[in-house]
């Protein structure tokens, strides 16, 4: 029997919230009692289960609240179970002594039947069964499928986006999901704001929840939001939000919280002598705990020292220096920013103390790229429209190469490159590609704890200019 305990992912075995006052109306709902034969080490004096109702929860469509009543105070706990997959069992339990708990289970599939037992610590207490079926997920939540899978795939879980970003502000719609590892929703959350940029950054904190941020990348001044940045709960509670930067236009593209607990992010600069023209990038470093950044960066600081020339690249469409991720490194060279500078195919290293650009990776640059056996690669080997490069202390370069503006055949790739500062140059370690695969816009990869490689690839029309593909 896989059971789904405290330790996944999903909160699935603590109370996470309080339960919606709404009506429900179950037409699969069923009450029951029967006696417990399940073995306990408690203590506690004998109780009953006497009261049992269930409601959605207030704020996640693939939650449901167990309402529950005793006798005496007591420790309770419940199982529910999918009636179409007895595989599929979710345990909750309560946390404290007494005769009332509210217990949540979350991580349920959408329009599914649940049944559910619900205990006291007393194996002879008397217990209570209940049914219910959760809510389905809007129309417009796309549908998902995976194969591949093998025995020990279940328990992995998948977090993206998926929305129409080909609209406009009216028509834009983003929902933020969870998915197993057989593509069934196990948390939803739809995005109030109407993000018309596909640039949102999604990160997993554990207990803490998940952080969501960007949503700005149509680089639109008068657009009805900011990009958003939120902290939720695995029941949707927002526990951290903010509608604008303190450094910068807008949020847009990455956002992650540091070890410390603060949160680094990327906005945009407007330039002061053109405030409707966006000349490049920002970064701030926000103290949730003080409302105050605590680092700043802005590329007009390079602009000034003479290390960049603002009109070198940009048109008033686009930023001249638009990235799309951030890393904070302790390299071999000391305390390191890295920039993903997309429109100029380029990695940007940044002294995180002197905030001075000390190193540009890219075609065109100093550096000399080389293959494994140490013989020069041709410019089509670079990286063109570099999606999120992972950084390593010791140099090592994974990225997802959209290969826009490519010379030769067009394709996708994931690559791996050293670094070498020394010698000013950039090996190749691997590369991997498949036939036909070439997304101008999106994608990602990361790598996992055991080794593996995670791709992720993405595809919308309006842009990549193949209508409902």
């Amino acid at each position: 029997m896989r059971t789904l305990l405290l330790s996944t992912m999903l909160c699935l075995s603590m109370s996470c919230s309080s339960t919606s006052e709404e009506k429900i109306d179950d037409t699969a709902a069923s009450t029951r009692t029967r006696t417990s034969t399940t073995p306990t080490n408690s203590t506690d004096a004998c109780a009953d289960v006497e009261g049992l109702s269930t409601a959605p929860g207030e704020h996640q469509v693939l939650q449901r609240v167990l309402n529950i009543s005793t006798n005496i105070d007591t420790h309770v706990w419940a199982t529910c179970e999918h009636t179409g997959d007895p595989t599929e069992v979710h345990l909750v339990e309560s946390t404290s002594l007494s005769s009332s708990h509210e217990l949540s289970v979350t991580g349920l599939a959408p329009a599914t039947e649940y049944m559910c037992d619900v205990h006291t610590a007393c194996r002879e207490g008397a217990s209570k069964g209940i049914g219910f079926v959760t809510d389905a997920l809007p129309t417009d939540v796309s549908t998902f499928s995976a194969t591949g899978m093998s025995d020990n795939s279940w328990g992995s879980y998948n977090l993206f986006t998926d929305g129409y970003v080909c609209g406009d502000y009216d028509s834009a719609n983003t929902h933020l999901l969870i998915t197993d590892a057989e593509g069934t929703p196990r948390w939803f959350y739809d995005v109030p704001e109407a993000l018309a940029s596909s640039d949102v950054d999604l990160r997993y904190l554990g207990d803490e929840g998940i952080h969501v941020a960007g949503g700005w990348g149509s680089f639109d001044v008068y657009a009805p939001h900011l990009g958003i940045f939120r902290t939720l709960s695995t029941t949707n509670d927002v526990r951290i939000k903010r509608t604008k930067p303190s450094i910068g236009i807008a949020f847009n593209h990455h956002s992650e919280r540091l070890n410390d607990g603060t949160y680094v992010s990327l906005t945009y600069a407007l330039h002061e002598l053109d405030p409707d023209y966006m000349v490049g990038t920002q970064v701030e470093i926000w103290d949730p705990t003080t409302d105050r950044v605590t680092w700043e960066w802005s590329s007009e600081h390079a602009i000034s020292e003479g290390r960049l020339d603002p009109y070198t690249t940009g048109t008033t469409e686009i930023a001249t220096w638009a990235s799309n991720s951030v890393s904070f490194v302790d390299d071999v060279l000391g305390p390191a920013m890295y920039l993903s500078v997309v429109t100029t195919n380029e990695i940007w290293r940044v002294d995180r103390e002197t905030k001075q650009i000390t190193h540009i990776i890219g075609i065109g640059s100093d550096f000399t790229l080389l293959d494994a056996d140490g013989e020069t690669l041709p410019p089509s080997k670079w990286f063109y429209f570099q999606h999120d490069p992972e950084i390593t202390e010791d140099g090592r370069i994974l990225l997802h190469d959209n290969g826009q503006g490519r010379p030769g055949p067009r394709h996708s790739r994931v690559v791996e490159f050293q670094i070498d500062f020394e010698a000013m140059t950039l090996t190749q370690l691997w590369e991997w590609t498949e036939p036909d695969w070439h997304n101008l816009y999106l994608g990602d990869a990361d790598r996992l704890p055991n080794g593996n490689v995670l791709i992720a690839t993405g595809y919308f029309w309006c842009l990549s200019g193949i209508n409902g593909n």
